[in-house]
């Protein structure tokens, strides 16, 4: 009855897609706060399946949300772990993430020009003089890293080109901020890291709202005037009214029932990691719509909680604590 094909191409069950929520919202909204103001750069961080490298692609693509009028060139950078930092290593993955062919057996200062001088010729064809670097991963930076970036932003700046670098990362980046002031390394601090800003979960139950009317909006599959994500596993469900916002306060409830139960195993917190909603949604929208197995007429708390137990969550949190407990 259905199309199968659809299915398997549908964002919701490759993976690629990015729901925005509030969190999102405000987090672009500080980054252009840094970019309209000149700022060098700031901090974003949070711990780990909170959503921070959805966002950093979500901020790519809709350009902080920036209007046509405010102009500026956008970057994402994904940090890899390195033991040894390696200058040369360092502006080949640069270069690679602004989309330059990198020509080998060139030295580090060659790349480092290269890399400069690209993003000199980008702002003056693109009629702007700033440029907005994201990094992602950035707890894996080590000091020499930020030596480097340092080189960057002078370089641009003597062209009259700002550089922000945005970094984006684990709770790890404020422990790296403490020892950069601690062995007075303030030129690092005082560059990139004067702003912080902590990058949120599920806070409430109106956050949880709009991140299920997210998947209730949307609709980029297959085109972008086709069903939302709501409307194409639950259409005759959808036509009635069905939306899955509005089970919000019965989501989030089930989160926080599940910290009630397991008080002696889990710490009380306050956010619910967007990694752990998503593969909630995702489980329900597969498997209780139309292309599920288990499809039902009538939808109710029980199949939230299936929903939830399926993403993992109580064991997460009960492994993070155990892991903090030992520490």
């Amino acid at each position: 009855m259905y199309d199968r094909a659809s299915f398997y191409n549908h964002p919701i069950y490759t993976g690629f897609y990015i729901v925005p929520t509030l969190a999102i919202d405000e987090t672009l909204e500080w980054m252009l706060y840094l970019v309209d103001n000149r700022i060098p750069g700031g901090i974003i961080s949070s711990k780990p399946r909170f959503g921070k490298s959805r966002a950093c692609k979500y901020a790519q693509v809709r350009r902080l949300g920036a209007s046509d009028e405010n102009r500026f060139l956008i970057y994402l950078f994904v940090c890899t772990f390195e033991t040894r930092p390696n200058e040369n290593v360092f502006y080949e993955a640069l270069l690679d993430a602004i989309n330059y062919d990198i020509i080998t057996g060139r030295s580090a200062r060659d790349k480092r020009e290269r890399l400069v001088g690209f993003l000199k010729q980008e702002a003056k064809l693109n009629s702007t003089n700033r440029i907005v670097l994201i990094v992602d991963e950035a707890q894996k930076l080590l000091y020499p890293h930020y030596q480097w970036l340092m080189d960057i932003h002078n370089h641009l700046d003597a062209e009259g080109i700002a550089l922000t670098v945005i970094l984006v990362g684990q709770d790890e980046l404020h422990h790296m901020r403490t020892v950069f002031v601690q062995t007075k390394k303030t030129q690092i601090v005082g560059r990139f890291m004067v702003y912080e800003k902590d990058f949120s979960g599920i806070r409430d139950k109106e956050d949880m709202r709009i991140c299920l009317q997210s998947y209730d909006e949307i609709s980029k599959y297959p085109v972008n005037d086709g069903p939302t994500y709501t409307q194409f596993f639950f259409p005759e469900k959808y036509e009635r009214g069905f939306r899955l916002s509005f089970a919000s306060e019965e989501l989030f409830n089930i989160y926080q029932d599940i910290r009630k139960q397991n008080h002696k195993k889990i710490e009380e917190k306050k956010d619910i990691p967007m990694q752990y909603v998503t593969l909630a949604v995702e489980y329900y929208l597969k498997t209780f719509g139309i292309y599920g197995e288990n499809t039902s007429e009538m939808l109710g708390k029980a199949h939230w909680n299936d929903a939830v137990k399926s993403s993992g969550f109580a064991n997460a949190e009960i492994l993070s604590t155990v892991k903090r407990k030992s520490t």
